[in-house]
């Protein structure tokens, strides 16, 4: 959880593998070396690739990780059925390849082996009450309710979360370390039900978890002030506070909250440059404050915002081109400025020729934004959320296009 040490967790994993690589051909009948290799293979993947943890960015170097990990332990898992242990590695190994999967939009391959792992758990959890187990347990429904969210299930989506608030609310007076990362997992499920029940108003009437989240996060950094991962879930509640004051018009106290997740992950992403995961957060952050800059009428700091967004977006497009939710980044932001220059052709004390400039530049910005989501759907296909956009991006070109024409034969007969 140190800020600053993928680059030096990466050293030593790297150095580790190449030693157990050497080994691995010797290793068929060493169970304890499989296993050993089995490990170094996930830590690996979680330096490249993981989203739980910081990382290089790397997907499809730490699928491919996960994937020989996985290989290994379900192997020893069959030759000792009875292993516990066992069985819980090869459950983070099943959420880690999923995660990776959904990174890349295979969400039908996400989902099977997210429910591989929920087998295991739910096997495992009917005979602990250890608040450990609970806490892994829940993991899988958390990470399922993400899954299910970006398929366009919202209803299992709060199950799913609901299921792993549930779980580890049995657990959340556990005391030391064990206790801070059950609380700390805790808010997350509690913003994850927050953001998706202000994001789908009818599944259920408003909630507190949001502010519950927020308060809990904000005792643990507290609490740990030098604990990366918590600090980064805080502004992550942050980020969903901004959104939910956004929506009902609280324009200041959405800002207030969009910059103080801004400040966060900005501290996070210099401490530690080489987390991929970082800069795309505070992508988002850019984006959302530009948003609400543009709500209050402050056209030209929301701009600024808006470039930093993109700015990053593209970074991470380029250094991490199999990466989908960077891509996805891209096309919301060239979105937001096409919607922007789209206001600014509508506004009434603009000259004729000033309009058209706008429409155009509306239009362009659009047609990118569409161009990142096309190639996007050949490369690894959308989820129901970026097929939606899609759909409303060309209903936005279209209008366009129809605006501009009408502008140039207005212009025309004019000059007629």
């Amino acid at each position: 959880d140190l800020p600053g040490s993928t680059p030096a967790r990466k050293l030593l994993v790297d150095r580790s593998l190449r030693y157990l690589n050497n080994l691995s051909r010797e290793a068929s009948g060493d169970l304890s070396l499989q296993r050993e290799l089995a490990a170094a293979y996930e830590k690996v993947g979680d330096v490249e690739g993981s989203p739980y943890v910081a990382n290089l960015g790397d997907t499809p170097g730490a699928l491919a990780s996960y994937r020989k990990a996985g290989l290994i332990l379900a192997t020893l898992s069959r030759s000792d059925p009875e292993n516990a242990s066992l069985k819980w590695e090869l459950h983070s190994n099943y959420l880690a390849i999923g995660a990776c999967l959904s990174a890349t939009h295979d969400f039908s391959g996400a989902l099977a082996s997210v429910h591989k792992a929920l087998e295991i758990s739910e096997n495992l959890l009917s005979k602990s009450t250890d608040p450990g187990i609970q806490d892994r347990a829940a993991d899988g429904y958390h990470y399922l309710g993400w899954l299910l969210r970006w398929t366009g299930d919202f209803p299992g989506s709060l199950e799913s979360f609901r299921r792993a608030a549930a779980i580890r609310t049995y657990a959340q007076d556990t005391k030391g370390p064990e206790g801070t990362s059950i609380r700390t997992h805790l808010a997350r499920d509690y913003s994850a039900i927050a953001m998706l029940l202000a994001s789908q108003p009818q599944l259920s009437a408003p909630t507190d978890a949001l502010g519950q989240a927020t308060k809990l996060l904000e005792d643990l950094t507290a609490e740990n002030p030098t604990n990366a991962a918590i600090r980064g879930f805080l502004a992550d509640s942050y980020q969903f506070l901004g959104s939910d004051l956004k929506d009902s018009g609280d324009l200041p106290g959405s800002l207030g909250y969009f910059r103080k997740a801004r400040v966060i992950y900005q501290a996070l992403s210099q401490t530690d440059p080489q987390d991929a995961w970082l800069p795309y957060r505070l992508a988002y952050a850019d984006l959302s404050i530009s948003e609400v800059l543009f709500k209050k009428g402050k056209a030209e700091a929301g701009l600024e915002s808006l470039r930093e967004s993109l700015a990053i977006f593209h970074s991470l497009v380029e250094n991490h081109p199999d990466n989908g939710d960077s891509r996805e980044g891209l096309s919301d932001s060239y979105a937001a400025f096409g919607a922007e220059y789209r206001r600014r052709a509508s506004h009434p004390n603009s000259s004729k020729s000033k309009r058209l400039e706008n429409l155009r530049a509306a239009r362009t910005n659009y047609q990118k934004s569409l161009d990142v989501l096309i190639a996007l759907r050949d490369r690894a296909g959308l989820n129901a959320e970026y097929t939606r956009k899609m759909t409303g991006i060309r209903k936005q070109i279209a209008e366009c296009d129809d605006a501009i024409i009408d502008k140039e034969r207005g212009g025309r007969r004019a000059s007629r």
